[in-house]
C-alpha cells in the first residue's frame, strides 16, 4: 500500500510517499513479488505523486529501504545487488521525474518502536527470556528510533537538502550487539539463537534481509547539522522498553 502524507509548513507543501507494506506481509512469496506488485507499481505510484504535486513546486520525499554491502557505506556509495536494492533504485530513478522539484530520497534503516515493527515482534520473546541472536549474529543492523526518524524528516523538510539521505543512527551494530543490548535493557537472558537455516525455511527469500549485513552511515544528515537524541543502541533500547 502506498501512503501519501502531505504537510503544510509555513505555506510550503511537502509530500512524503512511503511504500513498504508488501515487504513485511509477503516474505514467503518473495519470488512471485519479484515479477509482480513491487516493480509494476513503481512508476505509476511516483508519477501519480508527481502529477499531483509537482505543478506547485513542492518538496517530495520518497522513503525507501536499501540493501548495502558488508562494509560501512554512505549515500555516495553504490547500492546492493539484492532485490530490494534493485527495486529502490527504480523508485529513486522514477523520483527524478520531478525535475523542477526538490526531491529527497530517504533510505531508512530498521526503525525501532516498541509497539510495532521488528522490535515490537521481538519484545515478547525477549521478555520471556527466549530471545537470541539471528543466524551468526555478525550481520550489521542499521537502525534508528522512530523518535529520531520523525525529527530527521522534519529537519529535511525545513532544510535545502536534496538527493539521497540515509536515515540511520551514526552507530550501526551487529545483530549480536543488538540482541545483547535488548536483553540487558529487559534484564533477561538471550540464550536461544535462531539458526540461519531455520530463518530460511520460515521466511524464504526474505531471510536474506534478516541475515544480510547493512552497515549504513547517515553522512548527509550529519553534514547538514542534524544531531540524534538516541545515537547509541544501549540508551535507545533503555528508553524504548522502560
Amino acid at each position: 500500500m502506498t501512503k501519501v502524507i502531505v504537510f503544510d509548513i509555513d505555506g510550503t507543501v511537502a509530500n512524503i510517499t512511503h511504500r513498504r507494506h508488501w515487504v513485511a506481509t509477503k516474505p514467503k512469496n518473495w519470488g512471485a513479488f519479484n515479477a509482480g506488485m513491487a516493480q509494476d507499481t513503481v512508476y505509476e505510484d511516483i508519477k501519480f505523486v508527481y502529477d499531483t504535486f509537482a505543478a506547485a513546486g513542492n518538496t517530495i520525499i520518497f522513503c525507501s529501504g536499501r540493501g548495502e554491502e558488508n562494509r560501512a557505506v554512505t549515500e555516495s556509495d553504490r547500492g546492493g545487488d539484492d532485490f530490494l536494492a534493485a527495486v529502490c533504485r527504480e523508485w529513486e530513478a522514477a523520483a527524478d521525474l520531478a525535475s523542477n522539484t526538490r526531491v529527497v530520497k530517504i533510505r531508512t534503516g530498521l526503525v525501532l518502536e516498541p509497539t510495532g515493527g521488528a522490535l515490537g515482534r521481538m519484545l515478547p520473546l525477549f521478555r520471556f527470556g527466549i530471545g537470541g541472536k539471528l543466524g551468526s549474529g555478525k550481520q550489521w543492523w542499521s537502525w534508528i528510533t522512530l523518535h529520531d526518524q520523525i525529527r530527521a524528516i522534519c529537519h529535511l523538510l525545513e532544510s535545502e537538502i536534496s538527493g539521497p539521505v540515509n536515515l540511520t543512527s551514526p552507530n550501526p551494530v551487529t545483530n549480536q550487539e543488538f540482541t545483547a543490548a535488548l536483553a540487558r535493557a529487559l534484564h533477561r537472558p538471550a540464550l536461544l539463537p535462531v539458526p540461519g537455516f531455520a530463518l530460511k525455511i520460515a521466511l524464504g527469500g526474505f531471510s536474506t534481509e534478516i541475515l544480510g549485513s547493512k552497515k549504513v552511515l547517515p553522512q548527509a544528515l550529519l553534514d547538514s547539522g542534524f544531531t540524534f537524541d538516541y545515537p547509541h543502541i544501549t540508551s535507545a533500547l533503555d528508553e524504548l522498553v522502560q
